[in-house]
């Protein structure tokens, strides 16, 4: 009985953090400066590569460890070491091209 709870429970839980990230990211696209601000300049210039590739390694790597939950059947895996490489090497470069810009 108490690990059908836990089951219930682990997926409700998995069920208003899917719904969280719904509407903030709905929101994101109907009002505010909207998505696109995440890739350019404040003044709306060009789409800056290093903004686009911390971007897309953020959503790959989350998209890969929600992956490996489902995979483990709920538990929380450890975080593989390539992607955590990933993650250290796309955050560097956003800060290494932020210093010189």
């Amino acid at each position: 009985m108490s690990e059908q709870l836990a089951v219930i429970a682990h997926l409700e839980i998995l069920g208003f953090l899917g719904l969280l990230a719904t509407i903030v990211f709905y929101k994101g696209l109907v009002s505010g400066p909207g998505l696109a601000s995440l890739l350019t300049s404040t003044n709306g210039g060009p789409i800056h590569s290093e903004r686009l590739v911390l971007l897309l390694f953020t959503v790959f790597s989350a998209g890969q460890y929600f992956t490996e939950i489902v995979h483990a059947g709920g538990t929380l895996p450890d975080i593989p070491a390539a992607l955590l490489g990933l993650i250290s090497a796309s955050n560097g470069v956003y800060l290494g091209a932020k210093q010189f810009r």
